[in-house]
C-alpha cells in the first residue's frame, strides 16, 4: 500500500562503509495521475554518486511517455549492495539477496544505454577482430582486494551449496550495522577474490592476480605475502584481457560491474 512505503521511508538506512561513514537511505518514488516525484539525491546518497536513481528516473520518464504508469509509491536503495534489509515492506533494488526483503531491478547499464556505450562499442569491436579459436585457453581475471567479511560467513560451508552457509554469507547478522573491511592474512581465504587468486597457483588454466589499489588497502604482511608468491599483478585492460578465452565476474564490495563488457 502506498502509505506503508511512505511511513517506512524515513526507517531505512544502510552503512555502505564504516570508515568513511557512506550511507545509503529509501529514496520514496511516486508517481501520481502521470507525474513522478522522488527524494533528492543528496538524501538518498551520501558519499557516492546517485547515478542509478537518475538512471532509473529517466527510464520512469520515457515509459511513462509511451504508456502512463499507475500511481504508485516504492522505495529504492540507490547502493550497489543490500545485505541487510529485512523490513516488512520490500526495497526496489540493483542488487539483493534472497534472505533480503528486496525486489530486484535491472542494473545501471541495462537502464541508460549512454552510460556505458563507449565500452560497449568499443569492447564489441576488439572481440571481433580476436576469433575464439586464435584466444589464449585459460581464465584470466584482474582486481582489487575489495571483499568484505561478513560475521559468521564460512565460504567452506558456502561453497558446498548449504542453504545455511548461504546465508550467512549475504545477510548481516542481528546487531552488525556494517561488513569488515579488514583484509589480511587471517581474513583473506575467507573471502571469494582470495580464493579465486589462491586456486590460481594450482591450477596453470587461472591466470588470476590482485591489483593494488589506495583506495582498497590490505594489510602489510598480507601485502608482503602475495608478492613473494607472486599473486600481485598489473591492471589489465580490456584488450588484453580480450586475448583469453574465459573471463570471470566475481563480486567485490558489491555486484561486479565488469560484467557489461564481458558479455562481448
Amino acid at each position: 500500500h502506498p502509505d506503508r512505503a511512505i511511513s517506512a521511508a524515513p526507517k531505512f538506512e544502510w552503512l555502505l562503509d564504516n570508515e568513511s561513514g557512506m550511507k545509503s537511505r529509501a529514496c520514496l518514488i511516486t508517481v501520481e495521475a502521470g507525474r513522478i516525484e522522488s527524494c533528492a539525491e543528496h538524501e538518498a546518497c551520501e558519499g557516492f554518486d546517485c547515478s542509478y536513481l537518475r538512471a532509473l528516473l529517466q527510464t520512469m520518464y520515457v515509459i511513462n511517455q509511451i504508456q502512463p504508469l499507475p500511481d504508485m509509491s516504492f522505495l529504492l536503495n540507490a547502493a550497489d549492495t543490500t545485505v541487510s534489509h529485512a523490513g516488512e515492506v520490500p526495497v526496489f533494488t540493483r542488487v539483493g539477496t534472497r534472505w533480503t526483503s528486496t525486489v530486484l531491478l535491472p542494473t545501471e547499464w541495462q537502464l541508460d544505454r549512454f552510460q556505458c556505450q563507449a565500452q560497449i562499442k568499443w569492447s564489441a569491436h576488439i572481440h571481433e577482430q580476436l576469433p575464439w579459436e586464435s584466444r589464449i585457453p585459460s581464465l584470466v581475471w584482474r582486481g582489487t582486494f575489495s571483499n568484505n567479511l561478513i560475521a559468521g560467513c564460512s565460504i567452506s560451508r558456502a561453497a558446498q551449496d548449504d542453504e545455511e552457509g548461504l546465508k550467512r554469507c549475504g545477510t548481516l547478522p542481528s546487531g552488525h550495522l556494517a561488513r569488515d573491511p579488514r583484509r589480511n592474512v587471517s581474513s583473506w581465504l575467507k573471502m571469494p577474490r582470495g580464493r579465486l587468486v589462491w586456486l590460481s597457483k594450482h591450477s596453470p588454466s587461472i591466470d588470476a592476480k590482485f591489483v593494488l589499489s589506495s583506495s582498497v588497502p590490505i594489510g602489510d604482511e598480507l601485502e608482503e605475502f602475495l608478492r613473494t608468491e607472486g599473486m600481485i599483478g598489473d591492471y589489465m585492460h580490456h584488450q588484453n584481457e580480450a586475448k583469453y578465452k574465459y573471463n570471470i565476474a566475481i563480486e567485490g564490495d558489491s555486484a561486479a560491474d565488469r560484467v557489461y563488457r564481458q558479455l562481448f
